[in-house]
């Protein structure tokens, strides 16, 4: 199976990425490392409280303090993405997720792609019960939109990634 690192770019939402880091150790297959970049206003225990959570999991946990804006908190999360990483999510902080087998299914779809037609998976997110909780959507499959390479140079504009080289996103926040 392939090795993935997490990356969450969060800001003045520690109770969020607290809940996100629960619902992520319910994963059937854990991540190399949970990158938070937390662009908080406010000083707060969430370093601590994430370590303590994730102590006995086997994930690598970097936390990093930078300037808020949601593109810049990416690149800088880019920056400390594992060499033996061969997926990088990049997860709202404050979503949960309702199938522990959502993040093994999308390995399992990128390691069958053998001949590198998928450039980007999204999955469905909704909203349960009506509240501003944020969950996963279960049926993966029925939700997915696999794209080409091809279409990729469209979606690296569309998406601001600025440059070839993996994982890089126009630093615009």
């Amino acid at each position: 199976m392939l090795h993935y690192d997490v990356i969450i770019c969060t800001k003045d939402r520690p109770d969020d990425i607290l809940r996100f880091q629960k619902s992520l150790l319910s994963q059937s297959i854990l991540p190399i490392n949970l990158i938070v970049v937390d662009g908080s206003v406010f000083k707060n225990n969430l370093k601590i409280e994430c370590e303590n959570i994730l102590f006995y999991s086997g994930i690598n946990f970097i936390y990093v303090v930078s300037l808020p804006g949601l593109t810049y908190q990416r690149n800088i999360g880019c920056k400390h993405i594992s060499n033996l990483a061969e997926i990088v999510f990049f997860f709202d902080d404050d979503i949960t997720f309702c199938d522990s087998l959502y993040i093994e299914k999308i390995l399992h779809r990128f390691s069958e792609d053998l001949s590198c037609e998928i450039g980007w998976i999204f999955g469905c997110i909704i909203n349960k019960d009506g509240t501003n909780q944020v969950y996963v959507k279960n049926d993966l499959y029925q939700f997915l939109f696999l794209v080409a390479k091809k279409f990729l140079g469209l979606l690296s504009r569309f998406f601001l990634i600025a440059s070839s080289k993996v994982y890089r996103v126009l630093p615009s926040g």
